[in-house]
């Protein structure tokens, strides 16, 4: 289960900073965060087995992360993974392409895109829509679902961003693995031992987990990128650090 969280101020001097964790299954094989030579304005990281990304970035002043929602068919026409790249990959204004998403040609999923100014939302559960600045974090139900891992991990990111937290801090808050309480929700059918690891914000488990860790901090120039990466029980793996250059300076 995956977890995103972001402040979006377009005021500060980092009018946008995320935290995020990539859980998936460990044998699903997938490249770190690079630039991609086949689209050289994209950085991510790659899903070898279907050819989308998670969580990515252009170089265009793009941002653009997906989480799968519970449930749902088994199969669809398009991967999630692909709603990521196709923003990456285009400059459609970002409510016009949450607008213009067909939910039924992927499998459950909630979206998230930042332009250089506008925040935009889109999920199969809820009508797309522009969100507003300020802090914002979502997992794998619909945006506003009172998950501890979300509703926990936004108000850490809050007071980390207002304590001038470093990407090592942002990178410890994703990494708390201490399960709430049981019969939180998020937890709802499954199995008791797998429940208590996917709560937490961190998964520990050897056949799926994190994977991945990634900090983002965006400026006016471009985006600082950290990405931390995770082997079965939460065995840490390589670093990587990126800087991704604004082709255009961003909108005021």
């Amino acid at each position: 289960m995956c977890l995103v969280l972001l402040r979006h101020d377009p005021r500060s001097p980092h009018p946008l900073v995320l935290a995020a964790n990539r859980d998936e299954l460990h044998a699903r094989p997938a490249q770190p965060f690079h630039r991609w030579p086949d689209l050289p304005h994209v950085w991510a990281g790659r899903d070898l087995q279907a050819g989308g990304t998670w969580l990515g970035l252009s170089s265009r002043g793009r941002l653009a992360a997906v989480t799968n929602l519970r449930g749902g068919p088994a199969t669809a026409p398009r991967s999630r993974g692909a709603l990521v790249t196709d923003f990456l990959d285009g400059t459609t204004p970002a409510a016009d392409f949450v607008a213009a998403i067909r939910p039924e040609a992927y499998r459950p999923f909630n979206l998230l895109v930042w332009d250089g100014e506008v925040l935009a939302y889109a999920s199969s559960d809820a009508p797309a829509r522009v969100l507003p600045p300020g802090l914002h974090g979502v997992s794998n139900a619909s945006m506003g679902a009172p998950w501890p891992k979300v509703t926990g991990g936004v108000d850490d990111l809050d007071r980390a961003v207002r304590a001038g937290a470093a990407t090592d801090d942002l990178l410890a808050l994703l990494a708390d693995d201490r399960p709430p309480p049981d019969g939180s929700p998020g937890t709802e059918g499954l199995d008791p031992v797998l429940a208590r690891a996917v709560a937490a914000r961190f998964v520990r488990h050897p056949v799926y987990g994190t994977r991945a860790s990634t900090v983002v901090r965006v400026d006016g120039r471009g985006a600082r990128v950290t990405e931390r990466a995770f082997g079965p029980a939460g065995r840490p793996g390589d670093t990587v650090e990126a800087t991704v250059p604004w082709d255009l300076p961003l909108r005021a």
